[in-house]
């Protein structure tokens, strides 16, 4: 009876490594890219595998198991790029802004960062994003009111400034050309 249960529970938690091997084997699609990974709650790691050739829907979870012992290049290859992602990270956007407390009674100003090539954002401290100053004035553009980290704070002071003596220098000329056509 005991052998059973061992059976039972092989099939329960590992045999899943095992199948997916064999059907990773026969079917021999090759793998793309990883779309994320899970853990499960028998704490191990399966990986959202998008294969090539195939649409996002068609993309399946296999353990990381499985990818480790099919030692064909592809899969080491996918593997790595997931872990090590991309080069440099570079932000897309930025979503949302939040002064954390912490204990040294110190107020910390951190911003929602969406990043270029991942799905979910990031809390970041705004003092890691000052070389973002871009993506920071295109949120800043409409909240000017919301909190700023003093060095983005003077670098947004002058960038406005050039912008409303552009704004001005435009409206002349465009009052010069109207005054010109109605005389």
């Amino acid at each position: 009876m005991a052998r059973f249960n061992t059976r039972r529970r092989q099939r329960e938690v590992g045999a899943r490594v095992g199948v997916n091997r064999r059907v990773l084997h026969r079917d021999r699609r090759e793998p793309e890219r990883i779309l994320r990974h899970r853990v499960t709650q028998y704490n191990h790691i399966e990986m959202q595998i998008k294969w090539r050739g195939f649409p996002v829907d068609a993309s399946t979870w296999v353990p990381e198991g499985a990818l480790r012992a099919n030692v064909g290049a592809y899969y080491t290859d996918v593997l790595d790029d997931y872990y090590r992602g991309p080069a440099e990270f570079e932000p897309h956007m930025l979503l949302g802004h939040r002064i954390v407390h912490t204990i040294d009674l110190e107020n910390i100003l951190q911003l929602q960062v969406l990043w270029k090539g991942y799905p979910e954002p990031t809390w970041e401290p705004a003092s890691a994003l000052t070389t973002c100053k871009e993506v920071q004035m295109d949120y800043y553009r409409d909240k000017h009111w919301a909190p700023m980290s003093p060095e983005f704070a003077q670098y947004f002071q002058e960038q406005m400034d050039i912008e409303r003596e552009e704004y001005r220098q435009v409206r002349a000329i465009m009052q010069d050309v109207l005054q010109g056509i109605y005389d």
